[in-house]
C-alpha cells in the first residue's frame, strides 16, 4: 500500500492459504510452522518485511467505549483509563496488552472536560506468539491491530462529534473469510461492537 494523492492505494497483493491447524480461532498452534511458511511466503512473493501489520480475530479480546471525565493530567488519566480497564473487561491488565485512543473530547453539562476513549485488550498469551514469530522471521512489526479495526478503517469514514449528532446512524460491516467471520457494528465512526463468529466460507463449500 503506497500513498497517493492523499489517500492510499493498493499495488500489491499476494495471498495463500496455512495448512489446518496452525493456527487456530486467531491463535498460534504451532509456531516453528507458521515461521517456516511466513518465511516461504514473504520470500516467493519478494514482500517488504519493514512495516509489517498483523490483523487478529479473535473473542478473546476486548473492545469497549466509554467517558473518563475531569482528568486533565496526562499521566492520572492513563491510570484511569487502566483502571477502567479492569472494571469493564474480564482480562487482567498485568497478563494483557492494552491500547487506548481518545474518539473525542468536549466539556460536558458541569463544564468538565471529558474524553470517550475507545479501548482494545488483548491476553498476552495470544500475542505473544505472534511477535516471537515475527522475530524469528525477520519482520518489522509496526502495529499488532484487532482485525474489526482494519476494516472499520477501510469501509467507515470517521466523523468529528458533531456530525455524529446530526447523522446518528449506524454502520455494519461484516467479513466472512474462510474458517471465520468477524461483524463488526460503528457509530459515527468509530466501533461500538464487534464480534467473530466460528463459521466461513469454508464450511459453506464443504456443505455444497
Amino acid at each position: 500500500v503506497t500513498e497517493a494523492d492523499g489517500g492510499h492505494q493498493l499495488v500489491q497483493l499476494a495471498r495463500r492459504p496455512l495448512e489446518p491447524g496452525i493456527v487456530v480461532d486467531g491463535e498460534v498452534r504451532d509456531q516453528d510452522a507458521l515461521a517456516n511458511a511466513l518465511k516461504a511466503f514473504f520470500d516467493d512473493e519478494q514482500l517488504p518485511k519493514k512495516g509489517v501489520r498483523i490483523g487478529l480475530a479473535s473473542n478473546r479480546i476486548g473492545v469497549r467505549t466509554f467517558d473518563i471525565v475531569g482528568i486533565d493530567d496526562e499521566e492520572r488519566f492513563d491510570n484511569a483509563v487502566r483502571f477502567k480497564a479492569h472494571e469493564v473487561l474480564p482480562v487482567a491488565v498485568h497478563e494483557a496488552v492494552l491500547d487506548y485512543r481518545v474518539l473525542e473530547q468536549r466539556p460536558n453539562e458541569a463544564g468538565e472536560q471529558m474524553r470517550r476513549v475507545l479501548l482494545v485488550v488483548a491476553p498476552k498469551d495470544q500475542v505473544a506468539p505472534y511477535q516471537s514469530v515475527a522475530d524469528r522471521v525477520g519482520l518489522n512489526l509496526i502495529g499488532i491491530d484487532l482485525e474489526a479495526l482494519g476494516l472499520l478503517r477501510a469501509f467507515v469514514d470517521p466523523k468529528p462529534f458533531a456530525a455524529r449528532l446530526a447523522d446518528d446512524t449506524a454502520t455494519v460491516v461484516v467479513a466472512i473469510v474462510h474458517e471465520s467471520s468477524t461483524l463488526l457494528v460503528a457509530g459515527g465512526g468509530a466501533c461500538e461492537f464487534t464480534r467473530v463468529f466460528d463459521w466461513g466460507g469454508g464450511a459453506l463449500q464443504g456443505a455444497i
